[in-house]
């Protein structure tokens, strides 16, 4: 595939994203790891260590009596076998995009439509089916580290994407168990 159909395949989905999010509305609310019940996490599984960190961060939330669950994307056609058979990590892959890229599956849907407290956007670098499912996300707050036009996180985190996926964890780590949460006690009272 050459540049200008990659370009044309990309315009395309933007256009369809941002089409489907004109009706599309979602409750807001700042949670931390104290107030929050139920946190997603996705990311893009391009490698084993970043795979293992995001298992190891979910291990960290999940002793804080957090429900979680982990969607990744893989950009192949066939799941690597060590990305899968993990409790509360579901998968898709390259084969359930469309052509300008719009995930198309059950899993993903799902995914969608649960309501988390905080969904965590994993990336360091752009991957549109992670961007398609976090804007369209009903999470109430949203973390990530990427800085785009149309970027549907409502915390963006700065860090050196040089040091790696597990410098985002500890940052994520950090701003979500200092930051004020006075708007999700309104929820819960």
């Amino acid at each position: 595939m050459g540049k200008p159909f990659q370009k044309l395949r990309f315009n395309v989905g933007v256009s369809a994203l941002n089409k489907a999010l004109k009706g599309f509305t979602r409750r807001k609310l700042v949670y931390n790891l104290d107030s929050a019940r139920r946190v997603g996490i996705v990311l893009p599984l391009v490698s084993q260590t970043d795979f293992d960190t995001a298992i190891k961060f979910s291990e960290y939330l999940r002793a804080k009596n957090l429900e979680i669950c982990i969607l990744g994307y893989f950009p192949g056609k066939e799941i690597p076998q060590h990305f899968i058979m993990r409790q509360g990590t579901n998968v898709f892959t390259a084969k359930e995009l469309n052509w300008y890229e719009k995930p198309q599956s059950e899993v993903v849907n799902e995914f969608v439509n649960t309501d988390f407290d905080i969904l965590i956007d994993l990336s360091l670098e752009h991957y549109f089916p992670l961007r398609w499912l976090i804007s369209l996300s009903k999470a109430k707050f949203k973390v990530g580290c990427l800085d785009y036009s149309g970027n549907p996180n409502d915390l963006i985190l700065s860090i050196d994407k040089a040091k790696g996926l597990p410098l985002l964890v500890e940052q994520a780590k950090h701003y979500l168990s200092v930051i004020n949460n006075r708007f999700a006690t309104e929820e819960s009272a």
